[in-house]
């Protein structure tokens, strides 16, 4: 199993924040801060189509609905989440939460449930439970983060007392996982969670497996994460170092690091994303400086 880099360009359209490689169609999607707005770009980075908030809000993050009809995109620095149509990327609904900040947030496959992690006005954590049909929401945690299982039928929260995992419908809790947690990752399939946990200096990585809820491996990091994505097969998972950038291929069977890639331009990558037939690994960021995106493309050699 190795990654080997097989297309990589840069552009002058600044602040790209999150990227979404669409196999079936050979295009992606970027969330793009100046100007804020959703761009569909082919594998070599020339424009098919733009969507152009009205604010100055940059987007942010970008889920696509598991029936490939509409793309979510919100904005960091706002407070929406606007639901565009996949095909012509036109603006179909706004969904708005009272909040400052959306940091994230995630849909479920088989339900109309959506998961949102916001910034309040105090600079805590709140996340919302919100329907995506019309956008009516509930609180679900203060001082939390949510982390939604692929299928939306549970959720993992982040508190202070370890983590708790809910069923969707109900809010039953049916684990409590007495960890330290600042992020959380489903794999594809929901069979596995990965979190990172404080640690000394560093993180580690703590991956779960959800059937049983035992440990299947701690892994000993020398970095902090800044995006974690499992392959299809779930055998693999590849995580960015957020310091340098580094992409790092694991393996959730022996718990042990494959490789190591360094990206060859000297932008921070922000983001990363797998499509389902695990052909790429498709990487997207900014230049600090002048702000310049950079996208690169690693085929996976299975």
């Amino acid at each position: 199993m190795k990654l080997e880099l097989a297309i990589a360009w840069a552009e002058s359209m600044q602040h790209t924040t999150d990227i979404h490689y669409l196999a079936d169609k050979q295009q992606i999607l970027l969330a793009t801060g100046s100007p804020a707005s959703v761009r569909l770009l082919d594998l070599y980075g020339n424009e098919l189509n733009r969507w152009t908030s009205k604010t100055n809000h940059v987007i942010n993050r970008l889920v696509i609905s598991s029936d490939r009809q509409w793309v979510y995109a919100s904005n960091f620095n706002g407070n929406t989440i606007y639901v565009l149509d996949l095909a012509t990327l036109s603006l179909q609904q706004e969904f708005v939460f009272p909040s400052s900040f959306i940091s994230d947030f995630a849909i479920g496959t088989h339900t109309n449930f959506m998961l949102v992690n916001c910034f309040h006005p105090d600079f805590d954590t709140i996340v919302y439970a919100s329907n995506t049909t019309n956008g009516s929401y509930d609180i679900v945690a203060d001082g939390a983060k949510g982390s939604l299982h692929p299928s939306g039928n549970q959720f993992a929260l982040l508190t202070i007392d370890g983590v708790y995992i809910f069923d969707t419908t109900t809010k039953e809790i049916l684990q409590h996982l007495q960890i330290s947690a600042s992020e959380a990752w489903y794999s594809p399939s929901g069979q596995y969670l990965a979190f990172t946990v404080n640690a000394p200096k560093f993180e580690k990585i703590i991956l779960y497996d959800t059937a049983t809820w035992n440990i299947i491996h701690k892994f000993d990091i020398n970095f902090f994460v800044g995006d974690l994505k499992f392959l299809t097969q779930e055998q693999y998972f590849v995580t960015l170092n957020s310091d340098d950038s580094l992409l790092n291929l694991w393996d959730t069977a022996t718990g042990k690091m494959i490789s190591a890639y360094s990206h060859i331009g000297e932008t921070n990558i922000r983001s990363i994303s797998i499509d389902a037939a695990d052909t790429y690994v498709a990487c997207c960021g900014h230049e600090q400086k002048t702000g310049k995106t950079e996208v690169e493309f690693w085929e996976i050699s299975l």
